[in-house]
């Protein structure tokens, strides 16, 4: 029986480690390199305008289940949601300024994530107004939203930019909303893990008034 005791307290040792790490939230921290094979090159139009909704199935679906357009999209990147977060600057933003151009090569330079405990922060380089720009998204990982008014690119006054990212065991799932002075901008990305935790992929869905556009981009870990 005293032989028995060490081997109950260390399978449940097991037990217990083996549970707190299923239930750890995603860990993206890393150097991503994207994989432009598996990437789609533009934001795609959507063909079903329903619900938006995260989670399509697979690349070449959107995210409600339909399929999309076959033509490329206007070539706006929709990066460029306003900054700040981790270290200073506005909580809960992303990025710089929304871009317009052809994706560079720059856009396949390494995307760095850095993530704490409370806050995660993205960089890397874009394309914005046509120049290649670095870009930097950084996110509270409260799930609430946040609220400030920040200055775009090409925008005289200060617009009203909600945010809220939540972190789950797999995933980042963001949502951004931007009040302009005549129209809404709404963002949704996700940023799921494989298993093996090498593969990244984004799946990033912006709702304008000119329509839905959607883009999947898939990162292998350095």
């Amino acid at each position: 029986m005293k032989r028995l005791i060490p081997i109950l307290l260390f399978s449940l040792l097991c037990l217990v480690l083996n549970t707190w790490a299923a239930e750890q939230p995603a860990n993206l921290a890393g150097t991503w390199i994207l994989d432009a094979k598996k990437s789609d090159p533009f934001p795609q139009p959507l063909r079903n305008l329903g619900a938006p909704q995260m989670g399509g199935s697979s690349r070449g679906e959107d995210m409600d289940g339909g399929g999309r357009g076959s033509s490329p999209a206007s070539r706006d990147t929709g990066e460029g949601m306003p900054g700040g977060g981790m270290g200073g600057g506005i909580p809960g933003g992303s990025g710089r300024g929304f871009g317009r151009g052809p994706q560079s090569t720059a856009q396949s330079a390494p995307m760095v994530i850095e993530q704490r405990e409370t806050e995660l922060r993205i960089s890397r380089t874009g394309v914005v107004m046509g120049k290649e720009t670095p870009v930097l998204e950084s996110y509270l990982l409260d799930g609430a939203e946040h609220t400030q008014m920040t200055q775009l690119s090409g925008s005289p006054d200060p617009v009203k930019v909600v945010t809220s990212a939540k972190l789950k065991k797999k995933s980042l799932q963001v949502r951004i909303t931007i009040h302009g002075p005549n129209n809404k901008t709404e963002v949704k990305k996700e940023f799921s893990l494989s298993k093996d935790g090498k593969t990244l992929t984004v799946k990033s869905q912006n709702t304008t008034p000119m329509g839905v556009m959607v883009q999947d981009q898939v990162y292998h870990k350095q």
